[in-house]
């Protein structure tokens, strides 16, 4: 597991391609242990959004914003697209997660020295918001054993919130997408600063 732990960080690592297009409003970040597995928090001082992992089977990694689900493994990252953090309707939400998706693809083909990525698209409607589901395909006999990476992303706040999945060789499709979509229905927005060390203590306590 360590080995392909490694190998897929190496791959996460081109979800930093997109951020550079726009001065970040910045977000601390935290992965709060609770009772029912983990909430993931990303808090400026202004705005806050929050995840829920379900499960009592979550584990933290060495690497921040990767946790592991049995043995199914998560990243969490919420990348700057945009210079402002306005409200926007469904459709141009739905534009900027596109155009990140497609900077993903493309960075993924100069890292990984392919000249075409084959993906899906789907779009799902998760408690009224737009969430795109996508996912590219490897080249056979990738070295990490991770045959396929999944995503679900969704906007809020001049960033796209991406959870990703990687598949491993005879992983369960349908699990991972199971999960995700299942962390995505927790989604929730703050117009306010959340206090991540009271929050630390509250949940502990609960």
């Amino acid at each position: 597991m360590k080995f392909i732990l490694s190998a897929f960080l190496f791959i996460l690592s081109i979800t930093t391609s997109f951020a550079q297009q726009a001065p970040p409003e910045y977000f601390e970040t935290a992965t709060i242990k609770a009772k029912f597995g983990v909430r993931v928090v990303f808090t400026s001082r202004k705005h806050a959004i929050t995840l829920d992992v379900a499960s009592d089977q979550v584990k933290s990694t060495e690497h921040p914003y990767v946790i592991l689900v049995g043995k199914q493994i998560l990243q969490f990252a919420f990348t700057p697209v945009i210079y402002d953090t306005l409200a926007r309707t469904a459709d141009q939400q739905r534009e900027l997660v596109l155009g990140y998706m497609k900077s993903e693809i493309d960075y993924a083909k100069k890292i990984l020295n392919m000249a075409e990525i084959t993906s899906t698209t789907e779009w799902v409607n998760i408690n009224g918001k737009p969430f795109l589901l996508w996912s590219y395909y490897l080249a056979p006999g990738d070295k990490s054993n991770v045959v396929k990476q999944s995503y679900l992303c969704t906007y809020a706040y001049g960033r796209v919130l991406s959870i990703n999945s990687p598949l491993i060789k005879d992983d369960n499709e349908t699990t991972a997408k199971e999960l995700m979509m299942q962390i995505g229905k927790t989604f929730m927005q703050y117009n306010n600063y959340i206090d991540l060390e009271k929050l630390y203590k509250a949940m502990q306590n609960q």
